[in-house]
């Protein structure tokens, strides 16, 4: 799927912003440019000079961690934003790579900067839509790393396909579906072998299908069911009952030593 229209779509994504401020994105947007897959955008720590936003194709965000190998921690879609903060702050943050072949608008970092600090309005809308965008990547990062590895998978191929929906994919059901083994495994913290396993069970419950780069899901119901499974875990102690349990286990071992020290006494 692709955005036809980025004036359309930055008026349903940012919600503040009135066709009247549309004059100022036009000052902000400096073109369209398209990038190979693999392409770097944007790379974390050098100077952000523009902010992007999808129009067709899939890229990765990537955390880069000192001796470390860049981690991809969000999947970024048609009519995602990136860069924004990164213009603010005079840095990127994150690595911005093409995970398929990618076309893009491209905005000026310096002209978004004075526009934010002149506009309230603007900025604010700017402002609430980013602090939105990071709150779904913090929840989405969280069920990432908790629940077992076919919670994981599951909730993964929920967020991806309530987003192209939001974006205008028509059917949320299926969808081209480019991250390979590789790519699940990072998100999801698991082995590339876990993942394997896990789009296996997923398949023989009839939940979805994945081949030759399309997504299917069969069972949508099932597979948010699947998604929302809370793991079993322990029942927190009550202070009472850990006291109660740390005087039985000095009790136990006063009794093993006492047992110890008859043990040795000569007969």
């Amino acid at each position: 799927m692709s955005i036809a229209s980025y004036k359309d779509w930055i008026l349903q994504r940012f919600s503040g912003l009135g066709p009247d401020h549309l004059r100022l994105v036009g000052e902000i947007r400096v073109g369209e440019a398209k990038l190979p897959a693999g392409g770097l955008l944007a790379k974390a720590g050098n100077p952000a000079t523009h902010a992007f936003m999808l129009l067709d194709g899939w890229a990765g965000l990537f955390s880069h961690i000192p001796h470390y190998a860049p981690q991809l921690v969000d999947v970024m879609l048609p009519g995602d934003v990136a860069g924004i903060w990164g213009c603010l702050a005079g840095k990127y943050g994150h690595s911005l790579r093409a995970l398929t072949p990618l076309r893009y608008s491209i905005f000026d970092g310096a002209t978004l900067a004075k526009h934010v600090g002149q506009h309230g309005k603007f900025g604010l809308a700017l402002m609430r839509q980013l602090a939105e965008d990071e709150l779904r990547r913090e929840a989405f990062i969280a069920r990432l790393r908790s629940g077992a590895a076919i919670q994981r998978l599951a909730h993964l191929f929920l967020d991806v396909t309530d987003r192209l929906k939001v974006a205008g994919h028509p059917d949320e059901t299926m969808c081209v579906f480019p991250l390979q083994r590789s790519h699940l495994a990072m998100l999801a913290g698991i082995s590339e072998v876990h993942v394997s396993r896990t789009l296996a069970d997923l398949r023989r419950q009839g939940l979805i299908a994945l081949a030759n780069n399309i997504l299917l899901i069969s069972d949508r119901q099932r597979l948010a069911e699947t998604a929302r499974v809370a793991r079993p875990s322990a029942r927190p102690r009550s202070p009472e009952s850990l006291s109660t349990h740390a005087l039985h286990r000095q009790q136990t071992t006063l009794d093993m030593s006492e047992r110890q020290t008859v043990d040795r006494c000569p007969a």
